[in-house]
């Protein structure tokens, strides 16, 4: 049976459920319907979609019930017990165990269970509390780890780029074959990126503004470039005849040698 096709018997509860942005556990009242024993859903409520969706809840016996989750309207009932969220509410002796335990490991606990806990153990609600201080800062040192990781990585790979950067211009200086291979620049973490093509890179560095289109060529398609004293011969792969595409292209070729050989 869906849990859409349950729902019967409406009757006003007191319950504790999330504010809007989940940052607290407040108390509201809702119409439930008991779906397997602890267990309740709220009134269906429709997404953008026309999906029809019910609020789960746990109901113990004299108390609030406990918002566990939201689930389509399509899901079945059958071995719900089973449900991660579920599992652990078959009755208020199943939830409090669950509780002590989550404590003891410093896991997650949520706000909403830490209000149910104040109506029925006021220590055990203290101790969550706790628990939940230490597990959000093990997360926050565990975070602030993997970015000083992270940064550590953004940094060599920079450094490996600007070794490349520093060869490419070398050869501009000293004459050889440069290749208008992909880099790519990160800020301060590695999913802080900008890619570009080396000509493309070293024009921006060195300040010559390809006109128009031109930029758009030189990263599509300038393979390489062969630069000698006093010339250079470029590879490039286009299908492109608009000759003044080549000649802009040419232009800032041009600038930009003249510029790195004269830093």
């Amino acid at each position: 049976m869906k849990l859409s096709e349950c729902t019967k018997n409406y009757t006003k509860q007191r319950v504790i459920m999330y504010n809007r942005d989940q940052t607290k556990a407040l108390y509201k009242n809702r119409l439930l319907s008991c779906v397997n024993g602890c267990i309740y859903v709220g009134e269906p409520v429709y997404d953008n979609y026309r999906n029809e969706l019910f609020d789960v809840f746990a109901k113990f016996p004299g108390l609030p019930a406990l918002w566990l989750n939201t689930f389509s309207g399509r899901c079945e009932i059958n071995g719900m017990e089973q449900w991660d969220v579920i599992k652990d509410m078959a009755s208020l002796d199943a939830f409090v165990e669950s509780m002590k335990q989550k404590i003891k490991d410093e896991s997650h606990i949520r706000l909403t269970e830490i209000l149910l806990l104040e109506n029925i153990d006021k220590k055990l609600a203290n101790d969550a509390v706790a628990a939940k201080a230490a597990f959000e800062e093990n997360l926050k040192r565990k975070h602030d780890e993997r970015n000083r990781q992270d940064a550590e990585e953004a940094a060599r790979r920079n450094a490996e780029t600007m070794k490349e950067i520093e060869a490419a211009e070398q050869t501009i200086i000293n004459g050889g074959e440069l290749s208008n291979n992909p880099i790519i620049i990160y800020g301060k973490y590695t999913w802080e990126r900008q890619s570009y093509t080396m000509i493309e890179y070293l024009m921006q560095k060195y300040g010559v503004e390809p006109k128009g289109r031109t930029k758009g060529w030189i990263r599509e398609n300038l393979k390489r470039v062969e630069i000698n004293d006093h010339a250079f011969t470029w590879h490039y792969q286009t299908s492109s005849k608009r000759k003044s595409s080549f000649d802009s292209a040419a232009n800032s070729l041009s600038e930009l040698i003249m510029k790195v050989r004269n830093k």
